[in-house]
């Protein structure tokens, strides 16, 4: 009777389980958001449950977009994408499945995303905007703000920005991403990078808030302090377009123009070279959030592009790695601290 059972449940345990992928992979990363391409290359780990295993063949299915077939091919990474043309600023939900040495087919894989970007540099539609007072290489750093409505069911929302030197976006007073010193410098009269993310769970209906911070980078290197190049590129700028698609079909872009708020921000200096100071005092409380009273603030400037070419960062950003506790703490002179790592690092405080 065991061993009826026990051939009964074989061919269930075998079907399928030679190779297995897993993984999944869009140009080098999991679940990208901005893939800057036409035809985007997917890639799989395979797991075997014996040795010697082989994949003879793939089928890679792009919902709504491409169905592969069976493709007889031993390759798991840079397959290209074959389907009909992607829509910009849209997300795709994808899987593969293999077939082993013995023309076993596998289950399907976890299903993956991936977000394109704008492939035609027409579809950015964000206006270069900076502070009205562009007399000072450093200083008060601005800040931005604009009120957005949501005023019917959101499906998707995916915002582009590029704050150059650097820039942190904030939603609703909520940081957007983990990333930090972003976006990465480049030539910025040949290249602009700009980030793209998806806010879908960051937006609420009716009124909210978008809200972002400049830094100097390399855009402006002001000098002070330590230094080992000074130069400028101009005085720091933001772009941002946010993309809002609607349940019924609809979508709307809000960019930034000259309806967005800015003033001086909290970051009173900084420089690549000579750290940042920030003053909690000259935060505004709640200017990231809907609702705040920003009448007395500047109407933000028109200004010219950076002058290269608007591409989609596809590198690794900057994250924060590690936390270190003070090994020292001196008060050389009264109101003045000095904390000592134990090491020399790029880093901020936090109480």
């Amino acid at each position: 009777m065991r061993l009826q059972w026990l051939a009964l449940l074989l061919p269930a345990a075998v079907h399928g389980a030679g190779l297995a992928p897993y993984a999944p992979e869009c140009e080098a990363r999991r679940n990208p958001v901005g893939i800057e391409t036409a035809r985007p290359r997917f890639s799989w780990k395979l797991r075997a449950v014996e040795s010697g295993q082989t994949q003879t063949a793939w089928q890679i299915v792009v919902d709504g977009a491409w169905d592969s077939g069976r493709v007889n091919s031993a390759e798991t990474a840079w397959v290209p994408y074959a389907g009909a043309a992607l829509r910009p600023l849209d997300r795709y939900t994808w899987k593969v499945r293999v077939w082993d040495a013995s023309g076993q087919p596998s289950e399907w894989s976890e299903p993956a995303e991936c977000t394109t970007a704008p492939l035609d540099p027409a579809e950015w539609r964000a206006a270069w905007i900076s502070s009205p007072d562009r007399s000072l290489r450093s200083g008060p750093m601005p800040i931005f703000r604009k009120e957005v409505t949501v005023d019917r069911p959101l499906r998707r929302a995916l915002v582009l920005v590029s704050g150059v030197g650097f820039h942190e976006l904030r939603i609703n007073g909520e940081k957007i991403g983990d990333h930090v010193l972003a976006p990465a410098w480049t030539n910025y009269r040949a290249t602009v990078l700009y980030e793209t993310f998806d806010v879908t769970g960051q937006l609420k209906p009716g009124a909210n808030a978008l809200g972002v911070l400049l830094g100097n980078g390399f855009y402006n290197v002001a000098g002070g302090r330590y230094v080992k190049y000074s130069g400028s590129f101009g005085h720091p700028r933001l772009a941002l377009q946010l993309r809002l698609v609607f349940q019924d079909g609809g979508t709307r872009d809000v960019v930034t123009d000259g309806t967005w708020k800015v003033t001086e921000g909290p970051i009173t200096f900084t420089c690549i070279y000579g750290g940042e100071d920030f003053d909690a005092r000259r935060e505004p409380a709640g200017w990231d959030r809907a609702g705040f009273d920003d009448s007395a603030w500047a109407r933000a400037a028109a200004n010219e592009a950076p002058g290269g070419v608007m591409r989609a960062q596809s590198s690794p950003p900057v994250r924060v790695q590690q936390t270190f506790r003070p090994v020292k703490v001196t008060e050389p002179r009264p109101g003045v601290t000095v904390y000592d790592l134990g090491q020399n690092f790029a880093g901020w405080p936090r109480s």
